[in-house]
């Protein structure tokens, strides 16, 4: 497993660690001019601890 897919599970592990759900891992890999080789993307359900 090369570097970048291992940096790429490391990612998606913390993300599922804290919760974060609906995980989308995008491979910009054969886009040209792309900035990037993964695109990680995911949703969260933030609570809110607010208090008047």
């Amino acid at each position: 497993m090369n570097e970048t897919k291992r940096l790429v599970e490391s990612i998606t592990n913390g993300i599922q660690d804290k919760k974060g759900r609906g995980i989308v891992i995008a491979d910009l890999r054969e886009i040209d001019g792309s900035i990037c080789s993964y695109f990680i993307i995911c949703q969260a359900i933030r609570h809110s601890r607010w208090r008047p």
